[in-house]
Protein backbone atom coordinates (compact mmCIF):
# COMPACT_ATOMS: atom_id res chain seq x y z
CA UNK A 1 0.00 0.00 0.00
CA UNK A 2 1.30 3.19 -0.89
CA UNK A 3 1.15 5.85 1.94
CA UNK A 4 0.97 9.61 1.51
CA UNK A 5 -0.37 13.22 2.62
CA UNK A 6 -2.91 15.21 0.94
CA UNK A 7 -1.04 18.44 1.55
CA UNK A 8 -0.30 20.24 -1.29
CA UNK A 9 2.99 20.34 -2.03
CA UNK A 10 3.95 17.57 -0.01
CA UNK A 11 5.97 14.53 -2.02
CA UNK A 12 7.12 12.18 0.91
CA UNK A 13 5.82 8.94 1.25
CA UNK A 14 5.73 5.81 2.57
CA UNK A 15 4.31 2.16 2.14
CA UNK A 16 2.11 -0.17 4.26
CA UNK A 17 -0.02 -3.61 4.23
CA UNK A 18 -3.29 -5.00 5.05
CA UNK A 19 -3.21 -6.99 8.17
CA UNK A 20 -6.93 -7.78 8.91
CA UNK A 21 -10.15 -6.07 7.82
CA UNK A 22 -13.94 -5.99 8.24
CA UNK A 23 -17.38 -5.12 6.63
CA UNK A 24 -16.19 -1.47 6.16
CA UNK A 25 -12.29 -1.40 6.26
CA UNK A 26 -9.07 -2.83 6.29
CA UNK A 27 -6.33 -1.99 8.90
CA UNK A 28 -3.14 -0.99 7.25
CA UNK A 29 0.03 -1.88 8.99
CA UNK A 30 3.35 0.65 8.91
CA UNK A 31 6.30 2.68 11.07
CA UNK A 32 4.98 4.99 13.34
CA UNK A 33 7.49 7.19 12.17
CA UNK A 34 6.11 7.24 8.77
CA UNK A 35 3.03 8.74 10.33
CA UNK A 36 4.59 11.23 11.58
CA UNK A 37 6.35 11.98 8.65
CA UNK A 38 3.20 12.42 6.60
CA UNK A 39 0.50 13.53 8.46
CA UNK A 40 0.04 17.45 9.00
CA UNK A 41 -3.49 16.37 10.86
CA UNK A 42 -5.75 12.99 11.76
CA UNK A 43 -7.50 13.88 7.75
CA UNK A 44 -4.66 14.17 5.41
CA UNK A 45 -2.90 10.71 5.67
CA UNK A 46 -4.47 8.99 2.76
CA UNK A 47 -3.68 5.24 1.64
CA UNK A 48 -3.93 4.22 -1.87
CA UNK A 49 -5.58 7.63 -2.25
CA UNK A 50 -8.15 6.92 0.80
CA UNK A 51 -8.35 8.96 3.73
CA UNK A 52 -6.95 6.79 6.78
CA UNK A 53 -7.58 7.11 10.39
CA UNK A 54 -4.68 5.93 13.29
CA UNK A 55 -5.88 2.69 14.88
CA UNK A 56 -3.06 1.96 16.86
CA UNK A 57 0.44 2.62 17.48
CA UNK A 58 3.67 1.46 19.26
CA UNK A 59 5.08 5.27 20.15
CA UNK A 60 4.10 4.72 23.99
CA UNK A 61 5.70 1.58 23.87
CA UNK A 62 9.19 2.95 22.09
CA UNK A 63 7.95 0.51 19.12
CA UNK A 64 8.12 2.20 15.72
CA UNK A 65 4.63 0.62 14.63
CA UNK A 66 1.37 2.11 13.81
CA UNK A 67 -1.56 0.78 12.64
CA UNK A 68 -4.47 2.54 10.29
CA UNK A 69 -7.63 2.07 9.22
CA UNK A 70 -8.86 2.85 5.71
CA UNK A 71 -12.70 3.06 5.14
CA UNK A 72 -13.29 1.58 1.29
CA UNK A 73 -9.80 -0.50 1.47
CA UNK A 74 -10.88 -3.49 -0.23
CA UNK A 75 -7.69 -5.70 -0.40
CA UNK A 76 -7.09 -9.12 1.25
CA UNK A 77 -4.95 -9.38 4.32
CA UNK A 78 -1.42 -10.68 3.68
CA UNK A 79 -0.22 -13.96 5.46
CA UNK A 80 1.04 -13.19 8.60
CA UNK A 81 3.92 -15.79 10.23
CA UNK A 82 3.86 -16.86 13.81
CA UNK A 83 7.41 -17.90 14.57
CA UNK A 84 10.58 -16.47 14.50
CA UNK A 85 13.09 -15.53 11.10
CA UNK A 86 15.87 -17.79 10.81
CA UNK A 87 19.38 -15.92 9.66
CA UNK A 88 19.92 -17.02 5.75
CA UNK A 89 15.94 -17.44 4.90
CA UNK A 90 15.44 -15.73 1.56
CA UNK A 91 12.93 -12.93 1.70
CA UNK A 92 11.55 -10.07 -0.48
CA UNK A 93 9.91 -6.79 0.03
CA UNK A 94 7.39 -4.79 -2.07
CA UNK A 95 7.36 -0.91 -1.26
CA UNK A 96 7.16 2.69 -2.80
CA UNK A 97 9.03 5.77 -3.29
CA UNK A 98 8.71 9.11 -5.05
CA UNK A 99 9.93 9.43 -8.81
CA UNK A 100 8.48 13.03 -9.37
CA UNK A 101 5.89 15.10 -8.96
CA UNK A 102 2.48 12.77 -7.81
CA UNK A 103 4.09 10.12 -9.31
CA UNK A 104 5.46 6.84 -7.11
CA UNK A 105 7.50 3.84 -8.21
CA UNK A 106 6.75 0.31 -6.51
CA UNK A 107 9.75 -1.23 -5.64
CA UNK A 108 10.68 -4.90 -5.04
CA UNK A 109 13.83 -6.05 -3.29
CA UNK A 110 15.25 -9.69 -2.36
CA UNK A 111 17.82 -10.46 -0.25
CA UNK A 112 18.47 -12.78 2.86
CA UNK A 113 18.01 -12.17 6.26
CA UNK A 114 21.42 -11.83 8.30
CA UNK A 115 21.07 -11.62 12.38
CA UNK A 116 18.06 -11.14 14.38
CA UNK A 117 18.45 -9.67 18.04
CA UNK A 118 15.64 -8.83 20.75
CA UNK A 119 15.28 -5.28 20.85
CA UNK A 120 13.73 -3.83 24.45
CA UNK A 121 12.41 -0.30 24.75
CA UNK A 122 13.81 2.09 27.54
CA UNK A 123 10.60 3.70 27.81
CA UNK A 124 8.67 0.11 28.73
CA UNK A 125 10.72 -2.74 30.34
CA UNK A 126 7.62 -5.27 28.76
CA UNK A 127 8.44 -4.47 25.52
CA UNK A 128 10.02 -7.22 23.60
CA UNK A 129 10.63 -6.45 19.35
CA UNK A 130 12.61 -8.71 17.36
CA UNK A 131 14.77 -6.56 15.16
CA UNK A 132 15.77 -8.57 11.71
CA UNK A 133 18.59 -7.66 9.64
CA UNK A 134 17.89 -7.54 6.12
CA UNK A 135 21.11 -8.22 3.79
CA UNK A 136 20.17 -7.61 0.18
CA UNK A 137 20.95 -9.19 -3.11
CA UNK A 138 23.28 -7.29 -5.87
CA UNK A 139 21.88 -4.65 -7.39
CA UNK A 140 19.08 -4.53 -4.82
CA UNK A 141 18.17 -1.39 -3.01
CA UNK A 142 15.89 -0.22 -0.20
CA UNK A 143 14.91 3.23 -1.09
CA UNK A 144 13.40 5.91 0.79
CA UNK A 145 9.81 5.62 1.33
CA UNK A 146 10.17 2.12 1.88
CA UNK A 147 9.62 2.05 5.40
CA UNK A 148 6.49 0.05 6.25
CA UNK A 149 7.08 -2.67 3.60
CA UNK A 150 6.42 -6.09 4.71
CA UNK A 151 9.53 -8.43 4.82
CA UNK A 152 8.38 -11.82 2.97
CA UNK A 153 9.36 -15.32 3.95
CA UNK A 154 9.92 -16.66 0.38
CA UNK A 155 9.51 -20.09 1.18
CA UNK A 156 6.30 -19.55 3.13
CA UNK A 157 5.16 -16.39 1.57
CA UNK A 158 4.31 -15.19 4.91
CA UNK A 159 5.35 -11.47 6.43
CA UNK A 160 7.85 -12.29 9.14
CA UNK A 161 8.29 -8.24 9.89
CA UNK A 162 7.93 -4.85 8.93
CA UNK A 163 10.62 -3.13 7.48
CA UNK A 164 12.00 0.67 9.67
CA UNK A 165 15.49 1.59 8.51
CA UNK A 166 17.79 1.03 5.80
CA UNK A 167 21.85 1.56 6.01
CA UNK A 168 23.44 5.08 4.03
CA UNK A 169 23.95 2.84 0.74
CA UNK A 170 20.24 1.05 1.20
CA UNK A 171 22.12 -1.96 1.30
CA UNK A 172 21.13 -3.59 4.32
CA UNK A 173 17.57 -3.19 5.95
CA UNK A 174 16.19 -4.00 9.39
CA UNK A 175 12.74 -4.83 10.03
CA UNK A 176 10.35 -5.35 13.28
CA UNK A 177 9.49 -8.59 13.74
CA UNK A 178 5.86 -8.65 13.18
CA UNK A 179 4.71 -10.23 16.14
CA UNK A 180 4.78 -6.57 17.79
CA UNK A 181 2.38 -5.63 16.06
CA UNK A 182 -0.02 -7.81 18.35
CA UNK A 183 1.70 -5.82 20.63
CA UNK A 184 0.21 -2.80 19.76
CA UNK A 185 -3.28 -3.83 18.88
CA UNK A 186 -4.49 -7.06 20.38
CA UNK A 187 -7.80 -6.74 19.72
CA UNK A 188 -6.44 -7.63 16.23
CA UNK A 189 -5.34 -11.17 17.05
CA UNK A 190 -5.74 -13.80 14.34
CA UNK A 191 -4.00 -11.44 11.66
CA UNK A 192 -3.87 -12.21 8.34
CA UNK A 193 -6.27 -14.98 6.56
CA UNK A 194 -6.52 -18.51 7.76
CA UNK A 195 -4.93 -21.24 5.38
CA UNK A 196 -8.05 -21.76 3.10
CA UNK A 197 -7.74 -18.60 2.25
CA UNK A 198 -4.28 -18.49 1.97
CA UNK A 199 -4.55 -21.26 -0.69
CA UNK A 200 -7.44 -19.78 -1.78
CA UNK A 201 -9.88 -22.11 -3.65
CA UNK A 202 -9.33 -25.22 -6.17
CA UNK A 203 -8.02 -24.59 -9.49
CA UNK A 204 -10.85 -24.37 -12.35
CA UNK A 205 -10.76 -27.38 -15.07
CA UNK A 206 -10.02 -25.39 -18.48
CA UNK A 207 -12.55 -24.04 -21.03
CA UNK A 208 -14.26 -26.13 -23.08
CA UNK A 209 -16.79 -24.04 -24.32
CA UNK A 210 -14.92 -20.56 -25.72
CA UNK A 211 -18.42 -18.64 -26.29
CA UNK A 212 -19.31 -19.74 -22.90
CA UNK A 213 -16.24 -19.75 -20.94
CA UNK A 214 -17.85 -20.66 -17.30
CA UNK A 215 -19.83 -23.51 -18.82
CA UNK A 216 -19.60 -26.83 -16.66
CA UNK A 217 -16.19 -25.56 -15.23
CA UNK A 218 -18.31 -25.61 -11.72
CA UNK A 219 -19.72 -28.85 -11.68
CA UNK A 220 -22.40 -28.27 -13.89
CA UNK A 221 -25.49 -27.34 -11.09
CA UNK A 222 -26.43 -24.88 -9.60
CA UNK A 223 -26.09 -26.45 -6.05
CA UNK A 224 -23.97 -28.98 -4.65
CA UNK A 225 -26.38 -30.03 -1.69
CA UNK A 226 -24.55 -27.26 0.97
CA UNK A 227 -25.00 -24.23 -1.46
CA UNK A 228 -27.09 -22.84 -4.01
CA UNK A 229 -26.56 -20.13 -6.34
CA UNK A 230 -29.29 -18.23 -7.94
CA UNK A 231 -30.00 -15.37 -9.77
CA UNK A 232 -32.64 -13.15 -8.37
CA UNK A 233 -34.42 -9.51 -8.98
CA UNK A 234 -34.22 -10.06 -12.65
CA UNK A 235 -34.82 -7.21 -14.67
CA UNK A 236 -35.22 -6.20 -18.28
CA UNK A 237 -34.69 -2.87 -20.08
CA UNK A 238 -36.52 -3.06 -22.90
CA UNK A 239 -34.10 -5.19 -26.17
CA UNK A 240 -31.01 -2.94 -24.67
CA UNK A 241 -30.10 -5.05 -21.65
CA UNK A 242 -31.00 -6.77 -18.71
CA UNK A 243 -30.08 -6.47 -14.75
CA UNK A 244 -30.02 -9.03 -12.23
CA UNK A 245 -28.03 -10.08 -8.90
CA UNK A 246 -26.51 -13.32 -8.34
CA UNK A 247 -26.89 -14.77 -4.72
CA UNK A 248 -24.77 -17.87 -3.27
CA UNK A 249 -26.62 -19.01 -0.05
CA UNK A 250 -26.51 -21.84 2.24
CA UNK A 251 -28.83 -24.18 1.10
CA UNK A 252 -27.71 -27.43 3.90
CA UNK A 253 -28.64 -26.95 7.90
CA UNK A 254 -25.69 -26.32 9.95
CA UNK A 255 -23.34 -24.70 6.42
CA UNK A 256 -22.47 -20.97 7.29
CA UNK A 257 -20.63 -19.35 4.18
CA UNK A 258 -17.41 -16.49 5.01
CA UNK A 259 -16.36 -14.36 2.04
CA UNK A 260 -15.00 -13.71 -0.27
CA UNK A 261 -16.93 -15.38 -2.97
CA UNK A 262 -15.48 -15.16 -6.19
CA UNK A 263 -17.91 -14.68 -8.91
CA UNK A 264 -17.04 -15.74 -12.66
CA UNK A 265 -18.74 -13.60 -15.28
CA UNK A 266 -18.23 -13.89 -18.82
CA UNK A 267 -14.84 -13.23 -20.31
CA UNK A 268 -16.07 -10.28 -22.17
CA UNK A 269 -16.78 -8.14 -18.85
CA UNK A 270 -14.32 -5.42 -17.89
CA UNK A 271 -14.51 -7.58 -14.76
CA UNK A 272 -14.58 -10.92 -15.14
CA UNK A 273 -14.12 -12.25 -11.57
CA UNK A 274 -15.39 -10.16 -9.05
CA UNK A 275 -15.06 -11.28 -5.02
CA UNK A 276 -17.48 -10.39 -2.52
CA UNK A 277 -16.93 -10.21 0.78
CA UNK A 278 -20.11 -9.29 3.13
CA UNK A 279 -21.92 -11.76 4.31
CA UNK A 280 -26.00 -10.37 5.16
CA UNK A 281 -28.16 -10.86 7.46
CA UNK A 282 -29.38 -14.42 5.94
CA UNK A 283 -26.05 -15.90 5.25
CA UNK A 284 -26.03 -15.05 1.80
CA UNK A 285 -23.49 -13.01 -0.25
CA UNK A 286 -24.52 -11.28 -3.02
CA UNK A 287 -22.86 -9.82 -6.58
CA UNK A 288 -25.35 -6.63 -7.36
CA UNK A 289 -26.54 -4.97 -10.05
CA UNK A 290 -25.31 -7.58 -13.14
CA UNK A 291 -26.00 -5.82 -16.56
CA UNK A 292 -25.57 -7.78 -19.69
CA UNK A 293 -26.96 -7.82 -23.38
CA UNK A 294 -27.36 -11.99 -23.18
CA UNK A 295 -27.35 -14.43 -21.51
CA UNK A 296 -24.41 -16.48 -20.47
CA UNK A 297 -23.43 -19.36 -17.44
CA UNK A 298 -22.36 -17.55 -13.95
CA UNK A 299 -20.11 -19.29 -11.60
CA UNK A 300 -19.29 -18.88 -7.81
CA UNK A 301 -16.60 -20.30 -5.71
CA UNK A 302 -17.52 -19.93 -1.63
CA UNK A 303 -16.13 -21.00 1.24
CA UNK A 304 -17.46 -22.51 4.28
CA UNK A 305 -16.91 -21.93 8.16
CA UNK A 306 -15.55 -25.14 8.20
CA UNK A 307 -12.57 -24.34 5.37
CA UNK A 308 -14.30 -26.06 2.33
CA UNK A 309 -14.63 -24.24 -0.99
CA UNK A 310 -17.74 -25.24 -2.71
CA UNK A 311 -17.88 -24.63 -6.47
CA UNK A 312 -21.45 -23.58 -8.24
CA UNK A 313 -23.02 -22.47 -11.28
CA UNK A 314 -25.76 -21.28 -12.99
CA UNK A 315 -27.20 -20.61 -16.82
CA UNK A 316 -28.93 -17.87 -17.17
CA UNK A 317 -30.45 -19.19 -20.33
CA UNK A 318 -32.87 -20.64 -17.81
CA UNK A 319 -34.20 -17.34 -16.74
CA UNK A 320 -37.89 -17.98 -18.33
CA UNK A 321 -39.30 -14.13 -17.84
CA UNK A 322 -36.41 -12.53 -20.09
CA UNK A 323 -37.73 -11.09 -23.50
CA UNK A 324 -36.94 -14.12 -26.19
CA UNK A 325 -34.02 -11.26 -27.47
CA UNK A 326 -31.86 -12.10 -24.79
CA UNK A 327 -31.91 -15.31 -25.17
CA UNK A 328 -30.64 -15.25 -28.74
CA UNK A 329 -27.81 -12.96 -27.94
Amino acid sequence: MLLTSSTRGMRDCGSGFVISRDDEAAYVATCNHVLEELRSDQQTLTVNGLVAEEYASGAGQGIDLAIVRVKGLDVAPAPIGGKRSKSGSPVGSHGFYHLHGNHYLRSTCSGKVGSTSTMRSQLDRASAVESIEIRLDKNHEIRVGNSGSPIIEVKSGEVIGVLAFRSADGRIGYALGVSALRQIAPGLLGLGPTASERTGPPPLPPVTHPRDPQRGRFGGRRSDGFVTLEAEDVESFGESHFRFDATVRPERKGVSLVGPARFHLHDSFPRSIVSVRKVDSRGRLTLRDISSYGVFVVGCQVRDAAGSWHAVEIDLDELSDLPKIFHER
